[in-house]
């Protein structure tokens, strides 16, 4: 009986972490349509090879476009590298062509919260590598049950 409790309170608290990463995600990107343009500098632009092994051995890869820019809000400097909110994990042709498209040393308009400028991301509409609600959903569910 014990152990019953200890399990639905894990499943619960891991579906409920799953769905509270998903909802914060999603949170940030409907904020971020608000938040204010300004052109910014790119400082930095290149590409990280990231490898990982499935569960079967297989080898894969992804890349991680590293942009770094720079912008001015009220005449005080700000430095970032977020792209998207979610992970920034791509396709080596997707993350080729972000760094080609913000190469070092040309302006991009990112976009800053007004509330907290050092806050800010290059592609505030994308929903590239957001956390899905169906994990969350599943297990609390099986929590539940």
């Amino acid at each position: 009986m014990v152990l019953n409790i200890i399990i639905i309170i894990g499943l619960l608290f891991l579906g409920g972490f799953f769905l509270n990463r998903a909802i914060t995600i999603r949170r940030s990107i409907n904020a971020a349509k608000q938040w204010t343009p300004v052109t910014a500098k790119i400082i930095e632009s290149n590409i990280e090879e990231d490898n990982t092994r499935t569960a079967t051995g297989k080898a894969e890869y992804s890349y991680i476009p590293h942009i770094t820019y720079e912008y001015n809000v009220s005449g005080k400097t700000f430095k970032n590298g977020r792209i998207i909110f979610g992970r920034p994990y791509f396709d080596f042709l997707t993350a080729q062509g972000l760094r080609d498209r913000y190469p070092e040393g040309a302006e991009a308009e990112i976009y800053y919260d007004p509330q907290k400028p050092e806050q800010s991301v290059l592609l505030p509409k994308s929903t590239v590598g957001i956390v899905s609600w169906v994990p969350g959903i599943f297990i609390t569910l099986v929590g539940v049950v």
